[in-house]
């Protein structure tokens, strides 16, 4: 299953009309000038859910990635923010999709900009223009020690262990290269996703958990959660392994 057809049957359940993906500086992922660098979302782009039927992501990110360029005047960056190199992007943007900066990049962080990640945020829009948000989670798990057979069963159980205890419901296991990802097939309302967030933080401070430790709170900060969905300079891009399903549900 592609990225494409998961958020498709993702809208089709929970009637989603618009998706959020965003051009971010991770926060604990870089160091930049000896300092972290901050969770920043740099740019955002606002995609209709059928839009997906017809282009990819990466088609999507190439867009983002032109409208940064062009709107910040990096023009003479030598490699692109998807590891694209700059002459390559296009400044033709699709009228169907509404590209907004919320954040100021400064000329000193012009490099730092090429370490961005595409990816998705957890807030979208339904049918109803009611906000909602996606379910996620961020595992801390280190994927590059998984040689053989027995290590990565023994590391599924714990993360299948860790989502049925804070009860995700069904949804999608993803190898986002370095870790792991989930992805939920139902969406949360605001209130709902708050208690949700909280139910990822109290897991992610257990000792034995899978839970990335850091992630449910600086996420918590934003009001909202994101997961790379496409290459960046550093990561490959993330695999979706297969479904989740009859799992508990936190709101049942």
């Amino acid at each position: 299953m592609s990225f494409e057809d998961m958020f498709l049957e993702i809208a089709g359940i929970n009637k989603i009309k618009t998706y959020n993906f965003v051009l971010y500086m991770p926060r604990y992922d870089k160091k930049w000038d000896g300092d972290e660098m901050p969770d920043t979302t740099i740019a955002n782009i606002e995609v209709p859910s059928d839009y997906l039927r017809r282009k990819s992501l990466i088609d999507i990110g190439l867009q983002l990635n032109s409208a940064v360029i062009n709107y910040f005047g990096f023009h003479d960056l030598s490699t692109g923010i998807l590891g694209i190199p700059s002459n390559d992007f296009t400044e033709e943007h699709d009228s169907e999709l509404k590209i907004t900066f919320p954040c100021y990049v400064s000329d000193q962080d012009r490099y730092a900009i090429s370490y961005t990640c595409f990816g998705i945020r957890s807030l979208c829009v339904n049918k109803d223009n009611e906000l909602k948000h996606m379910k996620h989670v961020d595992f801390g798990i280190c994927s590059d020690h998984l040689e053989n057979e027995k290590d990565r069963n023994e590391i599924y159980d714990k993360i299948m262990g860790d989502l049925k205890e804070i009860r995700t419901g069904e949804g999608w296991f993803v190898h986002s290269g370095a870790s792991f990802h989930y992805h939920g097939k139902n969406t949360l309302k605001i209130r709902e996703w708050s208690e949700y967030m909280n139910t990822l933080k109290k897991q992610a401070k257990k000792d034995n958990t899978t839970l990335d430790k850091k992630w449910p709170e600086i996420q918590m900060e934003k009001n909202e959660s994101i997961l790379r969905v496409e290459a960046s300079i550093e990561k490959p891009k993330p695999k979706i392994l297969g479904d989740i399903k009859e799992q508990p549900t936190l709101f049942d």
